[in-house]
């Protein structure tokens, strides 16, 4: 907190006199400050110091077309950041999201894109999924994955031709979550079982309605055939790869954010931690009601 106001003071004499060596000063401070936030992995100041030192290093360059509005936007920072920090102090969960509005128009000042959900939203996808889904120790039986597989692909694209027909009129939706169902029974490795258990979750809750069909989520489901193909063709080696990694973080992201009474749901949401994630249902709301009930000292400063 004092190495963010030495900060602050030093940019204060930067826009009274546009001295350089104010300006070098405040950025000295500000990565000094970073250095602890990136320690203890609070992401979403760690993000907002970040786009904080990438405007001070354009306007030491002179290369930020509206410097004026760079330099409100670096004050607005400083006054936000130690809010964010002190609301963390009851224990409330780090989230990036609260932050978005001021590291956007950072990134805006900057002629950079916005930041989405998804640029933030990182669970661990190494952990072990319940023994009930797959069991690492237990001797599963040889079978022909491709038969398997080429049977599944069959069923699994007749679901999808019945949902994009139908709707939610129709079967669709249930065979997919049974076929993908299937699939997780008959998984002879902990990565295959785990997207097809993730997928499933996604299905169940598209066929009891507790979410809205979106282009993004149609999209996911051409993604699980797809690797319904790729398990037909290359066996269950290949999914321990960047590509099943990415698909299962879009299926959780999906998923995060969505309220169910679902037993696989309730489980998937503990196993990866959904609920702590950014944006999650226990992360919104009253996150950004703590950011914004304003400390004695943040007033005295604005004063």
């Amino acid at each position: 907190a004092e190495t963010l106001k030495q900060a602050r003071h030093h940019l204060e004499e930067y826009a009274a006199n546009k001295n350089k060596e104010s300006l070098q000063g405040c950025a000295s401070h500000l990565h000094e400050a970073r250095g602890p936030l990136k320690m203890v992995s609070l992401k979403g100041a760690d993000l907002l110091t970040g786009e904080m030192e990438e405007i001070i290093a354009d306007l030491l360059m002179g290369s930020i077309d509206q410097p004026d509005t760079a330099l409100e936007l670096l004050m607005q920072g400083f006054l936000e950041l130690p809010e964010y920090l002190y609301s963390l102090r009851p224990g409330r969960p780090d989230n990036p999201t609260v932050l978005f509005p001021l590291v956007n128009s950072l990134r805006a000042n900057r002629g950079e894109q916005p930041l989405e959900d998804e640029d933030v939203f990182s669970p661990d996808l190494s952990v072990r999924v319940p023994k009930t889904v797959f069991d690492v120790r237990a001797e599963h039986p040889k079978q022909d994955i491709t038969a398997m597989a080429r049977a599944a692909r069959v069923r699994f694209q007749t679901g999808l031709l019945d949902w994009y027909r139908n709707g939610d009129q129709g079967q669709g939706l249930q065979t997919l979550a049974e076929v993908l169902d299937a699939l997780t029974q008959k998984a002879g490795s902990e990565p295959v079982a785990r997207l097809w258990w993730v997928s499933a979750g996604l299905a169940e809750l598209l066929n009891s309605n507790a979410m809205q069909v979106t282009p993004a989520i149609k999209r996911l489901f051409g993604q699980i055939d797809r690797h319904i193909k790729r398990l037909m063709e290359q066996g269950e080696a290949v999914f321990d790869d960047v590509l099943t990694d990415d698909l299962l973080k879009n299926l959780l992201l999906q998923i995060h954010g969505v309220s169910s009474g679902s037993a696989r749901i309730a489980e998937i949401k503990t196993t990866y931690g959904l609920d702590s994630q950014p944006g999650g249902a226990s992360s919104g709301e009253d996150d950004s009601i703590s950011v914004a009930s304003c400390s004695e000292e943040l007033l005295q400063t604005v004063s």
